[in-house]
């Protein structure tokens, strides 16, 4: 090869390094940029939820339950009960075998909100937007110990069974701010809190009676007990399975010329009656 060649290969070797040098460059660039972008905001952008239930076919749109694991309503009543006992230690976790992990609780949780949404219980187009805020952690409430005799104490065991956990959910966005509770194996949503800080917002146009049917569905509850109107049928309670859980829909509203005004529904299930509290998960004898 002559010296002419030998230049030409050197040429293109050095123009093909810098090339990569400066492709190389860019792209580290870019990503510091984003970085800071993501230090500054505190913001991650979350699809909305039409948007990411898009393609799962019959089952987003299907009037039937959509979760797949069933609890029985004793165990649904013995899990309020643990949620809702003071003097805990109620901590967050890692997902354990048979739990839901964060990107399936996310999706059952949108999963969720869609099904409220197609029923009329939240308007499809406060769903449209997309949220720029979220957040998902798994808890557990841990009893404390208590006295059972003076010489003897008597300890809830610390090793609760996987359905006892839950996940909290929310999303926001400039229009709407969303709670939810979601039972950690079932992916079912045990708590939803809406509330919308824009003036002349509708949620729903559904009275309570009406939301707590499709709530009660939706979690796969059938038939019911008594009813209970409190506060003008702003709030309604529904008694299931002789009574010992109850579910509840508020409507919540403060007028638009309020500077505070908001509107808001909430939606829950509740241990009420005494068998879920008169029984322990599992307990140790200590002297």
């Amino acid at each position: 090869m002559d010296k002419q060649g030998i230049y030409t290969a050197l040429g293109v070797a050095f123009s093909l390094m810098i090339a990569l040098c400066g492709w190389i460059l860019t792209n580290t660039l870019l990503d510091r940029q984003e970085a800071m972008l993501l230090v500054a905001t505190g913001n991650i952008h979350v699809p909305s939820v039409l948007e990411a239930t898009a393609g799962t076919g019959k089952e987003a749109n299907s009037s039937s339950n959509p979760n797949v694991v069933k609890l029985k309503e004793e165990t649904m009543a013995k899990i309020l009960a643990n949620w809702n006992t003071p003097g805990g230690n109620v901590r967050p976790h890692e997902p354990v075998e048979g739990q839901l992990n964060m990107e399936q609780a996310l999706t059952a949780a949108k999963a969720g909100l869609l099904y409220f949404s197609t029923h009329g219980i939240i308007s499809l187009e406060l769903l449209e937007d997309e949220f720029t805020r979220t957040n998902a952690s798994l808890w557990e409430n841990r009893p404390a110990m208590k006295g059972n005799q003076p010489d003897r104490w008597v300890r809830i065991s610390t090793e609760l069974p996987p359905e006892y956990s839950y996940w909290a959910i929310t999303f926001d966005n400039e229009e709407i701010s969303i709670r939810l509770t979601l039972n950690a194996v079932t992916g079912a949503i045990w708590r939803a809190d809406v509330f919308s800080y824009q003036a002349g917002t509708i949620l729903t146009e559904l009275d309570v009676v009406e939301m707590i049917e499709i709530y009660a569905a939706y979690l796969g509850l059938n038939g019911g007990d008594s009813l209970t109107f409190i506060v003008n049928e702003t709030c309604a309670i529904k008694g299931f399975a002789g009574n010992i859980i109850g579910v509840t829909a508020v409507k919540s509203e403060k007028g638009a010329g309020d500077p505070k005004s908001y509107s808001g529904i909430s939606l829950y299930l509740s241990e009420s009656g005494p068998p879920a509290r008169g029984e322990d998960i599992a307990v140790e004898i200590k002297d």
